[in-house]
């Protein structure tokens, strides 16, 4: 019954964009299967590290529902596009440092490497629904 549901979940974390939360489903899907069984998903889990090491723009899918719409920076720089809804602001938290960024359309930010690991919580009004960009970084372009 577990593997089910990671499955299941494994292929909504991919439909959605969430590549990293994917990859993380899909070590757990990993250990969850006998030993002698290949993950069915390896292909796609293959696809969705490159993807992450070569695609200039990645789209994640977002919806605020009660609660702020919450991701780990993966990348440093990011933006957020056709939104449906008002989006009131974007809390960073990092390790080093804890920011409020207000929204504003069409803009594009960066997180400083300085600041360490870095997680975003979108708040919006309920219902708001979005899709955010996170762009390779110039290092990783090389």
């Amino acid at each position: 019954e577990l593997l089910s549901v990671l499955q299941l979940r494994f292929q909504v974390e991919t439909q959605l964009g969430r590549r990293r939360d994917a990859l993380a489903t899909y070590e757990r899907i990993t250990h969850a299967l006998a030993s002698d069984v290949t993950n069915p998903y390896k292909p796609i889990a293959d696809q969705l590290v490159t993807e992450l090491a070569t695609v200039e723009s990645l789209p994640i899918y977002g919806r605020v529902y009660d609660a702020p719409w919450r991701i780990a920076a993966e990348r440093r720089t990011f933006t957020l596009a056709d939104v449906d809804g008002r989006i009131t602001g974007i809390d960073v938290e990092c390790d080093l440092r804890t920011t409020r960024i207000e929204f504003q359309s069409d803009a594009e930010w960066s997180l400083p490497e300085s600041w360490g690991s870095c997680e975003l919580f979108i708040e919006a009004d309920p219902g708001t629904s979005f899709v955010y960009f996170e762009f390779l970084d110039e290092q990783q372009q090389g």
